[in-house]
């Protein structure tokens, strides 16, 4: 019985094709660099204010013509 147990394991990890799943890594950077509405990689700009120490980040989708992301980061 363990011969067949092991033998359907095989065949179910098989089906799953194990190499072409993406890691949470591979997944967020996806994510981040594309547009959530058509895929297509977005067009990041920063505009670095050294009075405030700030960096203003934002994304742009030239296919879509949405931002879609802003976000603003401290300078150390």
């Amino acid at each position: 019985m363990e011969g067949k147990n092991k033998e359907r394991t095989e065949n179910i990890v098989a089906q799953f094709n194990i190499v072409d799943i993406p890691t949470k890594r591979e997944q967020y950077l996806q994510d981040y660099n594309h547009c959530p509405l058509c895929g297509d990689e977005l067009v990041f700009t920063h505009v670095a204010n050294f009075v405030d120490g700030n960096v203003q980040e934002e994304a742009y989708c030239m296919s879509c013509n949405i931002r879609t992301k802003s976000a603003e980061h401290g300078m150390q």
